[in-house]
């Protein structure tokens, strides 16, 4: 079924209980923050409650064709998913072991370093580099100074890379590469995020990147948009998965709000299948004891 300029919405029913619901567009149309919030608007009209959010069309909404399309790579390898859950505990023990370095870190930060710095190691040597890249995608919408509201129908995404010299990586001192992703986010300006957008709009290149969902987490409430979503009381999403379609490349990092609120993440890893088997195989990842959920590979 369409439900609005482009978006798709798929309801599977299982046979032994339980419902999935998907929800697919173009994310050169609408991302992630509008999607959320527009599932979230249709369980309150259900639930005949006001909207929390309601859509907000821009008038100056760039037409999806419009926006330059990024070159894809000319031999895309099969790549493979796979999702670790990590809970408050461990991440609240892991950003108490980067404080001296980096006290304000977030959730974020360290996962970010953490699977930025093991993936780099899974990767095949390129010759002559001397550092390590990163795009890192996050939402702007309460970075610049006209806000944009939650339910902006749009795409509010803002990739920028950050590098580190392949020693420091390398290190095995995980502090130094989360103070440089905690003060590359804080140091983006609005003047930035114009420049880049206006200019060379990209949308997932063959860079490794990783996207940035803390803005979705309501501290003051305690949970996140992504599980907010309720058709009845208290019957809260079970699990929420993002997929982005057709990446190649280096891969993409996917950090999210978890079913169980606080500081709990999942991570969602998109890798070619033998770089991925390798990774799912990581001491520093697997001593974090995540619960871990493997997928197979996508063709393209």
């Amino acid at each position: 079924i369409e439900v609005i300029g482009g978006c798709w919405l798929q309801i599977n029913s299982f046979q032994g209980g339980g419902v999935a619901i998907g929800i697919s567009c173009s994310h050169m149309v609408a991302d992630l923050t509008f999607v959320a919030s527009f599932f979230k608007s249709w369980t309150e009209v259900h639930r005949h409650l006001p909207i929390t959010h309601p859509p907000f069309v821009a008038p100056n909404h760039a037409d999806a064709e419009s926006l330059p399309r990024h070159a894809k790579t000319d031999s895309p390898r099969n790549m493979a998913t796979a999702t670790f859950k990590f809970s408050t505990s461990i991440i609240n023990q892991c950003l108490t072991k980067v404080h001296d370095t980096c006290p304000n870190a977030t959730p974020f930060d360290f996962l970010a370093a953490l699977f930025w710095s093991r993936i780099a190691r899974v990767k095949p040597p390129k010759n002559h580099h001397q550092t390590q890249s990163l795009c890192i995608c996050t939402d702007f919408r309460s970075l610049i100074k006209a806000s944009l509201p939650i339910g902006y129908f749009g795409n509010a995404l803002h990739f920028s890379m950050l590098s580190q010299k392949v020693e420091d990586m390398e290190s095995g001192q995980l502090g130094g590469i989360v103070s440089a992703v905690h003060g590359h986010l804080g140091g983006l300006s609005e003047e930035e995020i114009w420049s880049t957008n206006e200019g060379n709009y990209c949308m997932y290149g063959t860079e490794l990147t990783c996207v940035c969902m803390e803005h979705l987490v309501f501290e003051e409430e305690n949970e996140s948009l992504l599980y907010a979503a309720m058709f009845g009381n208290n019957e809260k999403p079970v699990h929420v998965s993002c997929r982005v379609g057709n990446v190649d490349g280096e891969g993409l990092i996917t950090v999210m709000p978890s079913s169980v609120g606080g500081l709990s993440r999942t991570v969602m890893v998109m890798l070619p299948e033998e770089e991925l088997a390798e990774l799912s195989k990581d001491e520093a990842i697997l001593e974090l004891e995540p619960a871990m959920l493997l997928a197979g590979c996508v063709d393209h």
